[in-house]
């Protein structure tokens, strides 16, 4: 199909207009700062448990039992839940599962 403008003016490779189909660049920053920030409040929280370790049986009289029961939980059910939700990101819904995810995050 050729219309008479050059090919290379205004249309990509595939000779669709550049941009069709794709978010903006801003758009697209916007959605990685999100996923970086969602991934960092989650290694994070995580990673709490074993870091107040000491604190945690100092001030509470937690276990040793106790804590691992605690870490090992919360790391199974992430991880089963990755397992879970991955092809779903893998289809292009990555971004209503980040927004659920922190939705879920902040009512606790």
């Amino acid at each position: 199909m050729n219309d008479g403008t050059p090919r290379g003016a205004g249309h990509g490779p595939e000779g669709a207009p550049r941009g069709a189909g794709h978010a903006a660049p801003s758009a697209g920053r916007a959605d990685l700062a999100l996923l970086l920030a969602s991934s960092y409040a989650t290694a994070a929280s995580n990673s709490l448990v074993f870091a107040s370790r000491s604190e945690l049986q100092d001030r509470h009289g937690y276990g040793d039992a106790a804590l691992g029961l605690i870490a090992g939980t919360g790391f199974a059910v992430g991880l089963v839940v990755q397992l879970r939700l991955a092809p779903l990101a893998d289809r292009g819904h990555g971004r209503r599962l980040v927004q659920a995810g922190l939705a879920l995050a902040s009512i606790g």
